[in-house]
């Protein structure tokens, strides 16, 4: 991994960003936000400005949207010139190689013996694995759930044994318990319908797992979120620092012609 920006502009005894005189990281956003407090300044600065932290593991006391506002408040005062203001350095001096966050797989990571592909409208290209579900469909229930394999909602099938309605202490007594003889006889009436009912296919399992996000345009909060490591929503915690940032934003905006790629996710005035 190279040597972050940051840390090499300390060594050639250089402040890797702004001076905040004083102020706090949050206080120096809402100074820079101000008045064109950023005009002609690098991305890469004003973003390592306003963070906690060292050169690889910082802080932002923003929610990832609140960030993507920053960076969009940075563009507008820099209308024009911002495509040359990202970083003080050219990618390709620092890399050789640096990539947005996508999923890049050659087999699929639920099962590798998993055959078959579909790209979906966004431009996902997912496993087409399918599964059928058999089981005895009278007792079969079904749940949704989060599935991070293909960051979908799915459906889980599961066969449903009868049981006694009867409280389990009275069950390890010994013979049927006293005022439960009717459930008593419910049950065994279902035990019997369950061992004469047949499985069957009840359902198929698309796979759906992401195999590749390549074609996808991401938006710019959609490309932080995939970056950041922390959970909570009110700050953002990253593995690399402004100077870094800087050059995700590039490739954001690089994505289409003249910046179409969206700022936020589910907006599409964006």
């Amino acid at each position: 991994m190279p040597i972050p920006y940051a840390f090499i502009k300390v060594m050639n005894k250089e402040d890797p960003f702004l001076d905040r005189n004083g102020r706090s990281p949050k206080e120096q956003a809402k100074y820079l936000m101000k008045n064109e407090n950023m005009k002609g300044l690098y991305l890469g600065a004003c973003l390592d400005s306003i963070r906690w932290g060292g050169e690889i593991s910082v802080m932002y006391e923003f929610s990832v949207s609140g960030l993507v506002d920053f960076i969009d408040n940075w563009m507008k005062q820099n209308q024009g010139s911002f495509e040359k203001l990202f970083h003080e350095k050219k990618i390709d001096e620092l890399y050789k190689e640096f990539k947005l966050p996508y999923i890049e797989k050659e087999k699929c990571t639920r099962e590798e013996s998993h055959r078959g592909k579909i790209k979906d409208l966004l431009g996902v290209v997912r496993c087409a694995h399918e599964t059928p579900i058999e089981m005895r469909k009278s007792f079969s229930e079904r749940m949704d759930f989060y599935d991070p394999l293909s960051q979908l909602r799915k459906y889980e099938y599961l066969e449903v044994e009868p049981s006694p309605h009867i409280p389990s202490d009275l069950l390890e007594q010994d013979g049927i318990p006293k005022g439960w003889e009717e459930e008593w006889r419910e049950y065994l009436k279902e035990e019997e319908r369950y061992d004469n009912e047949e499985p069957q296919v009840i359902a198929r399992d698309l796979c759906l797992s992401i195999l590749s996000e390549r074609d996808v345009v991401f938006s710019l909060e959609k490309i932080l979120e995939k970056l950041k490591e922390n959970l909570e929503s009110y700050t953002s915690v990253f593995t690399f620092d402004g100077w870094d940032m800087a050059f995700y934003v590039k490739r954001w905006w690089e994505q289409k012609p003249k910046g179409k790629a969206p700022l936020y996710e589910m907006n599409p005035d964006t």
